[in-house]
């Protein structure tokens, strides 16, 4: 069991089946990156963020969100991340 603000989460349809509403907490990587991005970082359009670990899950959504908030990004990630998985996502790699 979990505690959330109710400003967190998003009210399911009661019509939804329940082995569907099962997976509701699946893209919380996506709500990660989302809250970083928005409410978070407070980086404006035009300016530049460091995206660390940007080779995993909420990193590259972050990069691929704040790209579409026009900021620059330049990505951190761990020597074992392949480098090739920051350049499918977001472009070139830095």
């Amino acid at each position: 069991m979990t505690c959330q603000s109710s400003a967190q989460v998003v009210p399911l349809p009661p019509d939804l089946p329940l082995e569907i509403a099962a997976a509701a907490a699946v893209p919380s990587n996506t709500t990660t990156a989302h809250l970083i991005c928005h409410d978070l970082a407070h980086v404006r359009a035009g300016e530049t963020a460091v995206v660390h670990a940007a080779a995993g899950s909420v990193g590259s959504l972050l990069g691929q969100m704040a790209r579409a908030a026009g900021w620059g990004v330049t990505s951190a990630r761990s020597a074992a991340a392949p480098r090739s998985s920051l350049q499918k996502p977001w472009g070139k790699a830095r």
